[in-house]
């Protein structure tokens, strides 16, 4: 399809992150295609600023890789959505799907480590449960 990551963010400024995954899906869009800096993927923007989980589930059925890095800083969808996202409950999808909450990024943090800077999730059960998956053996 001709549909490309940055199309993605740009249109989830506009639309939120619902349209764009339904709609390009069907079309064929590749749901692992990353943006012009060969950084972040649809699911990355999604975990970072879409505070609607199942969107997040639709791009993971359609084979999101949940545990992908960017290229540049090597955070992955969870390090986005605790660093950035204002619902626990994307978090909480995240862990449920299965993402490894003991990868760290380059600059050596792991998801708890970015969830601790991010005010939305501070009373949130989701920071007990990110501290722990820093831990997974």
């Amino acid at each position: 399809a001709s549909i490309t990551a940055p199309s993605f963010k740009r249109s989830s400024k506009t639309f939120g992150f619902v349209l764009w995954p339904a709609a390009n899906i069907k079309g064929g869009a590749d749901v692992n295609l990353q943006d012009e800096l060969g950084a972040r993927t649809p699911l990355m923007f999604a975990a970072g600023h879409n505070t609607n989980p199942k969107v997040l589930e639709l791009l993971l059925k359609e084979g999101a890789v949940i545990d992908a890095a960017e290229t540049v800083g090597g955070r992955t969808p969870l390090m986005l959505a605790a660093a950035y996202n204002e619902n626990p409950a994307v978090i909480t999808l995240l862990l449920e799907q299965g993402a490894d909450g003991s990868l760290r990024s380059r600059a050596g943090k792991t998801a708890y480590a970015y969830a601790r800077g991010n005010r939305f999730i501070q009373n949130s059960p989701v920071l007990g449960a990110l501290r722990k998956a820093q831990f997974k053996a």
